[in-house]
């Protein structure tokens, strides 16, 4: 009975050191992202024509933090809460009804930009539109 008790803990022992050095093997050779890819184009004007930009930023990222990282900005707010009024020294005009809009791959973005989580190969768009 104690060889058959001894026998098995052994058994389990070997098991819980294959599983947890097998995982902990794994995990150290898997390969990590460091950066994802996104592009971001600011439109000022309605008739501007202009391209996107490529930066590379730490994934986990919002679109706001893309933006606070490449150009100057001002945001009434914070973090998710953040409505962004003025963008590279272009101020939205209330007089004229405008606001800065956020469109992600082309559809005008359902959340706002502090909560937005960047994927990779994202397009973003900042533009002047009104209400």
């Amino acid at each position: 009975m104690k060889k058959l008790f001894i026998g098995f803990l052994a058994l389990v022992g070997t098991l819980f050191l294959f599983y947890f050095s097998r995982s902990f093997f794994i995990s150290k050779n898997k390969p990590t992202i460091k950066t994802i890819t996104v592009y971001q184009k600011i439109l000022k004007e309605k008739a501007e024509n202009k391209s996107f930009s490529r930066f590379s930023i730490a994934p986990g990222k919002t679109a706001l933090e893309l933006l606070q990282k490449t150009v100057p900005h001002k945001t009434k707010g914070e973090g998710k809460n953040a409505f962004v009024v003025m963008i590279d020294n272009y101020e939205a005009d209330n007089n004229k009804k405008e606001y800065w809009s956020f469109y992600i791959n082309g559809q005008y973005a359902q959340v706002g930009a502090g909560s937005y989580i960047l994927k990779d190969n994202d397009k973003i768009e900042w533009k002047i539109d009104n209400y």
